[in-house]
């Protein structure tokens, strides 16, 4: 009789201790996983950074660098996040338009454009990068959130 309760306890105890083994090993893979997904982040520099304006004006890495601020807000993929972003985004335009540089950059292509000036009015200037690809690797948006950028004196400032 007391060797029934006694296996029921090893069988419990080994599955127990199993289920432990595993969940360490979990969290192990997450973090391993998380500390491979670059980002940018505060103190970076950005390397490659060539937009083209839908004015035509042209806006490289030097020039970049070499401002004492500038904000980016960088557009997602259409979605209602990146839509609510826009209207928060037209009133920090609006606050400081006349104190900092803003660049409005779409990472996709013209039509993707289009549709984002269907949605709403934009009070800062829009960009495309030259090489979309090139530019989504350089900043690490794989995500497909929107992002905003505070960008001082040539590094990574703020990544939201």
């Amino acid at each position: 009789m007391i060797k029934r309760p006694f296996i029921f306890i090893c069988i419990f105890g080994a599955l127990f201790m199993g289920a432990i083994a595993v969940i360490v090993f979990l969290i192990g893979q997450n973090r391993d996983i998380k500390s491979h997904l670059n980002q940018l982040t505060p103190g970076e520099r950005i390397d490659y950074f060539d937009i083209a304006g839908v004015d035509s004006e042209r806006v490289d890495a030097g020039k970049l660098n070499s401002q004492d601020l500038a904000l980016l807000f960088i557009f997602s993929q259409p979605c209602s996040r990146c839509d609510r972003n826009i209207a928060l985004w037209n009133r920090i335009g609006n606050i400081l338009k006349d104190e900092v540089p803003i660049y409005g950059i779409i990472p996709g292509d013209h039509s993707q454009l289009a549709e984002l000036l269907g949605k709403s009015p934009m009070n800062f200037k829009l960009y495309i990068p030259d090489d979309p690809a090139r530019f989504k690797e350089t900043m690490w948006l794989r995500m497909t959130l929107a992002q905003t950028i505070l960008y001082s004196k040539g590094r990574v400032a703020y990544v939201k």
